[in-house]
């Protein structure tokens, strides 16, 4: 076992990495336990990197999550009480099981999840942005105080464990979060409005028409996987620790984004000063191509945020997005040459890929909804429109995306699921159907023992 602090750090690097490789692929679904050891070991690796583990590692049930089993246990005795009281004489006469019951009652059930975690823990929201404890699971565990993504990973784990399964909805990229129960079934709303729960208000129920309008999403929700959740989570403390880094204000709006007008000095409300190579203070950035380097006194948090860009980079699989973002923290740590062949990268993957959109004709299929399954539906659309068969194709290394989706009513289909499990029931409202197809720009495949001898860069094949 690692001793020392650094020998942790370490350890928990490693894991991280280690982890992340396992769970890459576009086809690989993550679990709440793959999140939880995600959130865990990169609490474990900002503990160790400060340097602070100490006595901290005696808080062992913040470790082993066994608080999140003692939740659930609390929250389900007081689930069953208020069933009791709701029922009165009927309940000890009914044969009802715990999940008929939650069927039941769903509102109940998360107000005994809002009472345990709010009430008697303590959870709340943290008080002002900036705090990187806050982002860390195992601290939030241990103090009560969470960012918005945590307390909804939180939330989202205790209510499983307590047997109301939800989906999640991340917007504004982890910055506000949203849940509702995953089976179709069971509804959080009356009167035929929807609710969904907010863990950053204390559980409480919102309108998903409100949250609809206020962020621009449409409803029905399309909810994030847990890679998404882990995604977000990630990239929050990054952007927590960029802004301790440049010294910015951390409210979304006020916030230096991370990008390459910051990198060259081009960002107009930049107000730091330049340092020259002769340890002279330069003045205020402008557009005269002075390069901004971040401080001696906070490089510790640059070196936290390429930490996080390291894992993003491997968590989205080195796309131009999550590469950029790296080449960037690169920059800002000084490690101008990993900088330079991180931008390469980006050029090569603009320079070998194109896309462009193509709406073609609405197309008109009688099928049985009863029996079809999507992925039918999908080989049927395939034929009629003379597309070569999925099973066919070319997947280009680091291609792991599927190549065709359905969408209905603004919610993507599982393949697997026959038309009215899928809640296609009829023809009044389309599918929209997606085929996604690489195009080589510049470039063209040669046969073994062929030559290449196009001499043209504007040439297409």
């Amino acid at each position: 076992m690692p001793e020392t602090d650094q020998d942790v750090l370490n350890w928990a690097k490693s894991s991280i990495i280690e982890h992340l490789e396992a769970k890459s692929g576009g086809e690989v679904e993550w679990s709440n336990t793959d999140l939880l050891k995600l959130c865990m070991l990169v609490s474990l690796e900002e503990t160790a990197s400060d340097g602070s583990l100490g006595d901290d590692v005696l808080f062992k049930s913040t470790w082993d999550l066994s608080l999140i089993k003692h939740y659930s246990i609390r929250i389900r005795e007081l689930f069953m009480d208020m069933c009791q009281d709701i029922e009165g004489d009927l309940y000890s006469k009914a044969q009802s099981s715990y999940d008929d019951y939650v069927a039941k009652y769903p509102t109940h059930l998360v107000s005994a999840i809002n009472e345990v975690l709010y009430e008697q823990q303590g959870y709340k929201r943290m008080a002002s942005y900036g705090d990187v404890r806050s982002f860390q699971l195992r601290r939030v565990l241990d103090s009560g105080v969470g960012s918005p993504i945590v307390l909804a990973i939180i939330y989202m784990i205790v209510a499983e464990e307590s047997g109301l399964s939800l989906h999640a909805l991340s917007l504004e990229e982890g910055s506000y979060v949203v849940m509702w129960p995953k089976d179709d079934t069971i509804r959080l709303g009356a009167q035929g409005e929807v609710f969904v729960i907010d863990p950053y208000a204390k559980g409480s129920l919102m309108s998903a028409q409100e949250i609809s309008e206020i962020f621009d999403v449409d409803v029905p929700f399309r909810p994030d996987s847990l890679k998404d959740m882990a995604k977000d989570t990630l990239l929050q403390l990054l952007l927590t620790h960029w802004c301790l880094a440049v010294q910015c204000p951390l409210e979304p709006l006020l916030a230096i984004p991370l990008d390459l007008d910051v990198a060259l000095g081009e960002y107009s409300d930049v107000s730091v000063q330049v340092e020259y190579d002769d340890g002279q203070k330069g003045p205020l950035l402008s557009n005269r191509g002075d390069f901004w380097t971040v401080s001696p006194e906070t490089q510790h948090h640059m070196q936290k945020c390429l930490s996080a860009a390291e894992k993003l980079h491997i968590l989205q699989e080195g796309t131009i997005e999550s590469t950029v973002r790296l080449a960037l923290c690169q920059y800002f740590c000084q490690e101008y040459h990993k900088a330079i062949e991180s931008l390469d990268m980006v050029l090569q993957l603009c320079e070998s890929m194109s896309t462009k959109t193509e709406e073609l004709d609405d197309m008109v299929l009688k099928v049985d909804p009863e029996t079809l399954t999507v992925q039918e539906l999908m080989s049927r659309v395939s034929q009629e429109s003379k597309w070569a068969p999925v099973d066919s194709l070319l997947r280009l290394d680091g291609f792991e995306d599927p190549w065709e989706r359905a969408i209905y009513k603004g919610r993507e289909l599982k393949m697997d699921s026959v038309l009215k499990d899928a809640g296609v029931t009829s023809g009044e409202d389309a599918i929209v159907t997606v085929r996604r197809v690489l195009l080589a720009d510049g470039w063209k495949i040669a046969a073994d023992g062929e030559e290449d001898d196009s001499e043209s860069d504007e040439e297409n094949f």
